[in-house]
């Protein structure tokens, strides 16, 4: 809960004791209505902003793995070839001794 909406009860009744006006005490509890409405939107929006950027760091972070998990397998392809296993399409296969 933010702190503002725990404190509206007690200003209000601050503002009931002090204000004598009618007119001028229930605008001065819709202003105090108004912030707190102000303050809940902007933790609205600070929360959306975080879990928005914990979204895009998730997104950050699996692209990394792929690219990563890419390039072990470019990295035993070549280890495979350079020892003299083909592999077209993605299935290894191994090369016939040369001279048989």
């Amino acid at each position: 809960m933010p702190i503002l909406a725990s404190l509206i009860e007690p200003i209000a009744a601050i503002i009931d004791k002090i204000i004598p006006d009618k007119a001028a005490r229930d605008k001065a509890k819709l202003e105090l209505l108004e912030l707190q409405g102000t303050q809940e939107l902007q933790q609205i929006q600070t929360q959306l902003s975080a879990i928005v950027a914990e979204a895009n760091s998730r997104d950050r972070e699996a692209e990394i793995r792929a690219k990563n998990a890419e390039g072990f397998v470019a990295g035993i392809q070549a280890e495979l070839a350079r020892q003299g296993v083909i592999i077209p399409g993605g299935v290894a296969q191994v090369k016939p001794p040369r001279g048989r």
